[in-house]
């Protein structure tokens, strides 16, 4: 079984934040209710990426 360290969920959790920030700014521009409106979206995309990357 693979196990984890707390580092390495703490940087697997900041790097998820930090790129799911960026593709939402990258997809809405700087406008708050679109940057709102597609974060669902940019949250899904970013996680199956993610687990798919890890795999």
């Amino acid at each position: 079984m693979v196990e984890y360290t707390k580092v390495e969920i703490r940087d697997l959790i900041i790097a998820f934040i930090a790129l799911t920030i960026c593709f939402s700014i990258a997809t809405a521009g700087l406008n708050a209710h679109a940057f709102i409106s597609c974060l669902p979206i940019v949250i899904v995309g970013v996680a199956i990426g993610s687990v798919l990357h890890e795999l």
